[in-house]
């Protein structure tokens, strides 16, 4: 009895468009059927009654109710219900990203971003283990890195260049498979002659999936190169 007297509630309070639990701002019809702000905006009616929408806000108590229903991800095809205060949304490998390989056009889940850059013939999906990455002089680069199942972007940027050598910017770009369990830590290490640098940084995604740090100088080679090696390690 419990349960189909919920399921009514649930059925109640479904977005006419996208037929999950509303979410706000919350709008509704003259005919009373309600649907997510979101789900309105390019609606000039009703899709259920086909009557225009009201302009008086839902009453109190049903945003109440609201609020208490579990709400699905909004993510396409997640089906995780999460709670206001859930961070499930922000972390989901659900939530559509882009490629930035240069001019490629791919649009996807972030659980998919792997495979697809995978399948690019150019390009070298680097790990956690220690790789050699070289970068010209004033470009910016961009390495895929799949490590302990997280994907990231490496966006390295020659900054402050003179004659010999340069500071780094490194922007590491997380694309979240859900939140990560573990701290990582980046390693750069550089040997030129007999010049020898080396850092090692923890990457604070608390705040966002995107960290930025400098490191340097580095020197450049024969070949107007910087070439350096890179780890991503946990503890």
């Amino acid at each position: 009895m419990v349960n189909r007297s919920f399921q009514k509630i649930l059925d109640i309070a479904r977005c006419a468009v996208c037929l999950e639990t509303a979410r706000p701002e919350i709008v509704q019809c003259e005919g009373e059927h309600i649907l997510c702000g979101d789900c309105s905006k390019h609606l000039n009616e009703c899709p259920t009654c086909k009557r225009p929408f009201s302009l008086a806000k839902p009453a109190r108590f049903m945003s109440q109710v609201l609020d208490a229903l579990p709400k699905l991800c909004k993510h396409t095809n997640c089906g995780v219900y999460v709670s206001d205060d859930d961070e499930h949304e922000k972390w989901c490998g659900f939530q559509s990203t882009k490629c930035i390989v240069r001019t490629c056009p791919w649009t996807g889940p972030n659980r998919d971003i792997l495979s697809h850059v995978q399948d690019h013939p150019s390009v070298t999906v680097h790990s956690e283990h220690k790789s050699v990455v070289k970068i010209k002089g004033q470009s910016v680069d961009i390495f895929p890195i799949s490590a302990f199942g997280q994907f990231f972007w490496a966006r390295f940027n020659v900054i402050d260049e003179n004659k010999i050598s340069s500071t780094v910017r490194l922007r590491l770009i997380l694309v979240p498979n859900g939140k990560p369990s573990e701290e990582y830590f980046f390693e750069v290490s550089h040997y030129y002659e007999k010049q020898f640098f080396k850092s090692k940084f923890k990457c604070d995604f608390e705040e966002g999936p995107s960290f930025k740090k400098k490191f340097g100088p580095l020197f450049k080679d024969t070949k107007n190169e910087y070439v350096f090696e890179m780890t991503i390690s946990k503890e």
